[in-house]
C-alpha cells in the first residue's frame, strides 16, 4: 500500500536563511566498504547466470582442508564491466580472492545500531497503526520533523553476506511494536544470525548453518565519513564512524574441527564520488529565489581496512604476503597506501611445517587500474610452474574522477563532460545542454577480461556485447530519441518549403527565427517582414514577428514554413530543428554481457582443439526484442512546486534507483552450441519483472520512494529445451517455484517509511512519503518435469519430481515423489530432529541429542531417517531405509551414534 502527502506549514521551517540551499534529500546514503571487501561483495548481490549474461569465470588455487571442513580458495571475476569509480580489490581490478567470506552493509537512513536512533531501537515506531502505512494528521507533522531531523530511522539497513559457496542478504529489526529484535535472510533460511555489541556499534556477527556450523565474522572495517557539501561545509555525517564490513575469522563445525583466518589492519581514505544538483527556474513569492542554484556533494571515507594474513586448518597453514603499495588507489592527498597480494604459501601444519606450494602474482596497469596478468604456481623448492595468464581489452579506464560515464557508471568516452548532469529537454520544451550520459558499447568494455590461457596451453576466451532491453518493469513505453533534423526557410531564396515530422510520438520541436528589421518591427517601407508555419493533423498554425526560440511539441506529419520580405532591407530566417520520438524493441544499457565463449583444450598448436558458444538474448516469439528487462529507466529531473517556492531540478545521480545488482536480467536465453548451432542448442527461460513486479507507486507518491522489493521472487529458472542441430527437441525441463509469502516462522515482515524533504529556507518543507515492507519470505522448487525425446524429437519419456517441505521448523525436504511416464512412483521420505518431540526429564543419550540439535545447536539439516518406497497403483512397499542416531560425546559434540540400514524390501 502507498500514500504520500505534501505538507507546507509554517510549523515546518528549518533553522536555516533563505538564501541558503536545502535539496531535496532521501533516505539513500552513499556509504562505501574497503574495495577488497567490496570486491567481495559483488558475489553476495549479483547472482551470476546466464540471467545476467555474467560468466562464471574462476581460478580454484586450493582447497585448504581440516579433518571435516574445507576451505577453497579459489580467484573470481565479475565479468559485467568496470565501472569508472571502481578501485579493485588487491589482486586487480575485477578480480576477487574468494578465501573466506564476508558481510558488507549498505547505510539506509541512520546507521541501524545508531544508539537511541538508529532502525534497531526505533524501528518499532512503524507498527502503530497511527504511523504507517497511513500516518494521521494528528501526528505526521512531529513523526517526518523527527525523520527529518535523524531522531529515528525509516528504514533498515542491507546487510549483504557471502562464504561457504552461499550468498545473499539479511535484514535487522523489530517485527512488532514491543517485538523483540530480528535478523532474517531475504529470502528465507535456516540460518541462525546473531550480532556482538561494542561501544555501541556491531563488532561481530555469528552465522550458523543449517547443518551446524558456525561461521563468525570477527574482524570488523569501520568507515569515517569526511563528505562534504557545497562551499566545502561538512555534511551532517561529518566524521561519523560506523562498521561497514565484517570477515571472516572462523569456521567451527559440529564435531569441533576449526578454520581459523587472521588479519591484519590499516587506514586507507578514498574519494568516492561527487555529484551535483542543479536548480533552474527557481521562483519565490515576491520574486528572487527560495533555493541556490547548485548543491554538490563530494563523497570522502577513511577505512579502517583489513587484509588477509593466515589460514590455519588441522592439515594446513597458508599465509598470504602482501607486496608493494598500489600506484592507483591513492589518498586524498596522492599518498600510496592500499597493498598487492604478492604471493600465497602453503605449508603443512606441523610442527614442523613444511611447504607444500605457493602461487606468484604478477600485476601491471594496463587497464588504467591495478591489472592482473598472471598467477604462477612454485613447487616446494620454488621453481615456477606454467602460469595462468590474463588479456584485457586495451582500451584503458579514465581517471576514477572522470564524467565520462553512462547513466550506469560505466565508461563511455565522453571526454568533454564536464559533470554528470545530462542534457535534456525542460520546462517549456527548453533544451538544457549537459552531459553526454549515452552508453558506449564500444568504450564499456574498457579494461574486460578477454582471455585465460591455463597452463596446460588451453584457453577461454570472452567476447562481450552492451547489455540491451526490451521491456520496462513497470510498463513504460519504450521510446527513443533519432538524431535531430533541421529544415530553414528564408524569405529571399526558400520562402515556402514542407518538412515531415516521422516517429511515433510527438517530437520536441526548436523555432529559431531571425529578421530585419529586428522585432517589434513598425516601418512601412520596407514592409516588416513576417512568417508563418503550420500543417500537421492537427491543422496548426504559427505566426510571429520577432527574433529568439520558441519552443513546443509537434505531432507526426507533415507541415509547412512560409517566409516573406524585401531583400535586402528586410528578410527573416526560420530554422527549425526537431527530435523524432519512436518506439523500439530494444535499447542499449550499460554493462557488459558475454556473447561468445570460446575454449581451447590444449591438446595442440594455437590451444589445441577450439569450441565455440554463443549468446542469444532475444525472446523466442519475436526475435527483434531483447528479452532483457530493467526495473526502470534513468529519470534525473523533476518539478517542486509549493506555495512558497518552486523549482526544476536535475540532478548528476538518477532519481530513480536502478536496481543493486545487475542492470539488466534477461527472462530467455538461448546458448548455441557452435558458432552456428551446428552441435545444438540450448533455450532457458527465468522469472523476472515481466512475472512479478514491484509495486508501483500511484500518482500522489513521490515516484523516487523507495519501495517494497520483490526480487527474491525473481531470477529463478523456469525451463530449458536443448535441441539438436536440426531444431527437434531432445530434452524439456519445466520448474514451478514456490513463493509462501505468509507462516509463523518462516515469513517476517520489517516496516519502513521511506521520507523525501523537500526545504525551501523560511518557506516551510514538504515531505513526500511512501510506507514500504522489506520481506523475509521462503522461496523454493516446489516441482519440475524432464521429458526425454528420440533423436527424431517425437517418442517421449517424462519424469515428474514433487518436492514437500513437511515441517517450517526445519525447512528441509521432508518428501520427494518421482512420478514416471507409467504412473510409477519412487517415494523418498526424510525426517530430521525437529520432526521429533523434544525430550524432558530421564531421555536416553539419542533422544537428548536430537533436542539438543533441534535447538541450540541448530543441526536442522542432519538426516536422522530416510525411507525410499515404489508405489504402483494403490500397492507400495519399501526398498530402501537407513536410521542414524546421534549423541553427546566426552567433549560435548554431537556425533552420529549409530547407523542401520534396512535391506529386507517389504511392505511399509
Amino acid at each position: 500500500m502507498c500514500r504520500a502527502t505534501s505538507v507546507v506549514a509554517s510549523s515546518f521551517l528549518l533553522v536555516l536563511a533563505s538564501s541558503e540551499l536545502v535539496a531535496q534529500r532521501n533516505s539513500w546514503r552513499v556509504t562505501t566498504p574497503s574495495p577488497t571487501a567490496a570486491s567481495l561483495g559483488k558475489f553476495g548481490d549479483v547472482p551470476v547466470s546466464l540471467y545476467t549474461g555474467v560468466p562464471d569465470i574462476s581460478i580454484p588455487l586450493f582447497t585448504a582442508k581440516g579433518r571435516t571442513l574445507a576451505l577453497p580458495i579459489v580467484l573470481k571475476y565479475h565479468a559485467g564491466g568496470i565501472k569508472v569509480e571502481e578501485i579493485g580489490s588487491w589482486v586487480g581490478i575485477g578480480w576477487t580472492l574468494e578465501a573466506g567470506g564476508t558481510i558488507t552493509r549498505t547505510v539506509r537512513g541512520l546507521v541501524d545500531e545508531d544508539l537511541g536512533r538508529g532502525y534497531y531501537y526505533t524501528g518499532n515506531t512503524w507498527y502503530n497503526s497511527n504511523n504507517w502505512p497511513n500516518p494521521t494528521t494528528q501526528v505526521i507533522g512531529n513523526l517526518f520533523t523527527s525523520l527529518r531531523d535523524e531522531m529515528i530511522d525509516g528504514e533498515p539497513d542491507q546487510f549483504f553476506f557471502d562464504f561457504a559457496g552461499r550468498s545473499g542478504q539479511f535484514v535487522m529489526g523489530p517485527t512488532g511494536a514491543s517485538g523483540p529484535i530480528e535478523y532474517k535472510a531475504i529470502p528465507y533460511q535456516k540460518l541462525k544470525i546473531e550480532p556482538t555489541f561494542q561501544s555501541n556499534m556491531i563488532s561481530a556477527w555469528t552465522i550458523t548453518a543449517e547443518d551446524g556450523t558456525v561461521y563468525t565474522f570477527g574482524a570488523a572495517e569501520t568507515s569515517t565519513d569526511y563528505t562534504t557539501t557545497t562551499s566545502t561545509e561538512e555534511s551532517s555525517h561529518w566524521l561519523e564512524v560506523h562498521t561497514s564490513s565484517w570477515h571472516l575469522t572462523s569456521i567451527a563445525a559440529p564435531d569441533g574441527d576449526v578454520i581459523t583466518l587472521q588479519y591484519v589492519g590499516y587506514t586507507a581514505q578514498h574519494k568516492m564520488g561527487h555529484s551535483r544538483e542543479k536548480f533552474d527556474y527557481r521562483q519565490a513569492p515576491g520574486g528572487g529565489a527560495c533555493v541556490n542554484p547548485v548543491f554538490d556533494v563530494w563523497s570522502e571515507f577513511q577505512i579502517g581496512e583489513l587484509r588477509l594474513a593466515s589460514i590455519t586448518t588441522a592439515a594446513h597453514t597458508i599465509t598470504f604476503t602482501p607486496g608493494v603499495l598500489r600506484a592507483d588507489a591513492l589518498s586524498p592527498t596522492g599518498g600510496a597506501q592500499e597493498p598487492t597480494l604478492d604471493k600465497i604459501t602453503i605449508a603443512t601444519a606441523g610442527p614442523p611445517s613444511t611447504v607444500l606450494r605457493a602461487f606468484k602474482f604478477d600485476y601491471d596497469y594496463s587497464t588504467g587500474r591495478l591489472t592482473l596478468k598472471s598467477v604462477a604456481e612454485q613447487d616446494r623448492n620454488g621453481a615456477s610452474l606454467p602460469p595462468y595468464t590474463f588479456a584485457y581489452d586495451p582500451l584503458a579506464l579514465p581517471d576514477r574522477a572522470s564524467n565520462a560515464t553512462d547513466h550506469w557508471g560505466y565508461y563511455n568516452g565522453a571526454s568533454g563532460n564536464t559533470d554528470g548532469i545530462p542534457q535534456m529537454m525542460g520546462p517549456y520544451g527548453s533544451v538544457l545542454t549537459g552531459a553526454n550520459r549515452g552508453p558506449n558499447p564500444a568504450f564499456m568494455r574498457a579494461g574486460i577480461l578477454t582471455k585465460v590461457t591455463y597452463p596446460t596451453g588451453g584457453y577461454n576466451q570472452f567476447i562481450y556485447e552492451a547489455n540491451e532491453y526490451g521491456v520496462i518493469a513497470d510498463g513504460t513505453v519504450m521510446i527513443d530519441t533519432v538524431p535531430a533534423q533541421s529544415v530553414s526557410s528564408s524569405s529571399w531564396e526558400t520562402p515556402y518549403v514542407t518538412f515531415t515530422v516521422g516517429g511515433t510520438y510527438s517530437a520536441h520541436v526548436t523555432v529559431y527565427v531571425s529578421q530585419e528589421p529586428p522585432a517589434p518591427c513598425t516601418t512601412d517601407d520596407p514592409p516588416c517582414p513576417n512568417w508563418s508555419m503550420g500543417g500537421g493533423p492537427a491543422g496548426v498554425t504559427l505566426t510571429g514577428d520577432g527574433h529568439g526560440n520558441f519552443y513546443g511539441d509537434l505531432q507526426p506529419g507533415t507541415y509547412w514554413i512560409s517566409t516573406e520580405g524585401t531583400y535586402p532591407q528586410a528578410w527573416v530566417i526560420v530554422d527549425v530543428s526537431w527530435s523524432e520520438q519512436v518506439e523500439v524493441k530494444r535499447k542499449t544499457a550499460g554493462g557488459l554481457r558475454v556473447a561468445q565463449v570460446l575454449a581451447a583444450d590444449g591438446m595442440g598448436p594455437n590451444g589445441g582443439n577450439v569450441t565455440v558458444r554463443k549468446y542469444d538474448y532475444n525472446l523466442l516469439s519475436d526475435p527483434t526484442r531483447s528479452s532483457g528487462v530493467v526495473s526502470n529507466e534513468p529519470k534525473y529531473a523533476y518539478w517542486y512546486w509549493s506555495p512558497g517556492c518552486a523549482y526544476f531540478s536535475r540532478s548528476s545521480m538518477s532519481k530513480m534507483p536502478l536496481g543493486d545488482g545487475t542492470p539488466v536480467a534477461y527472462r530467455e536465453v538461448t546458448v548455441l552450441h557452435g558458432a552456428g548451432g551446428e552441435f545444438g542448442r540450448t533455450r532457458h527461460t527465468f522469472r523476472s519483472f515481466v512475472d512479478v513486479m514491484d509495486p508501483l507507486p500511484d500518482g500522489s507518491v513521490w515516484p523516487f520512494s523507495r519501495r517494497t522489493n520483490f526480487d527474491w521472487m525473481r531470477g529463478q529458472e523456469t525451463g530449458s529445451t536443448e535441441y539438436n542441430a536440426a531444431g527437434q527437441p531432445q530434452r524439456r525441463f519445466a520448474a514451478v517455484h514456490a513463493f509462501q509469502q505468509g507462516g509463523a516462522i518462516t515469513s517476517r515482515s520489517f516496516h519502513g517509511m521511506s521520507v523525501n524533504t523537500f526545504s525551501a529556507g523560511q518557506f516551510g518543507t514538504t515531505y513526500a512519503y511512501n510506507p514500504f515492507e522489506v520481506l523475509s519470505m521462503w522461496s523454493y522448487l516446489s516441482e519440475d518435469t524432464t521429458v526425454t525425446y528420440d533423436e527424431a524429437g517425437a517418442g517421449s519419456f517424462a519424469t515428474a519430481r514433487t518436492y514437500t517441505y513437511g515441517n517450517p521448523n526445519h525447512v528441509q525436504l521432508t518428501q520427494l515423489t518421482e512420478t514416471n511416464s507409467n504412473g510409477t512412483q519412487r517415494i523418498t521420505r526424510m525426517t530430521y530432529p525437529a520432526d521429533y518431540a523434544p525430550c524432558s526429564g530421564s531421555c536416553s543419550p539419542e533422544a537428548a541429542a536430537l533436542t539438543a540439535m533441534q535447538g541450540g545447536t541448530h543441526m536442522h539439516s542432519e538426516v536422522i531417517e530416510r525411507w525410499v518406497t515404489e508405489r504402483t497403483g494403490s500397492s507400495e512397499r519399501v526398498v530402501q531405509g537407513d536410521l542414524t542416531t546421534f549423541k553427546a560425546y566426552t567433549d560435548g559434540r554431537y556425533r552420529p551414534f549409530q547407523h542401520f540400514v534396512f535391506n529386507s524390501p517389504g511392505a511399509p
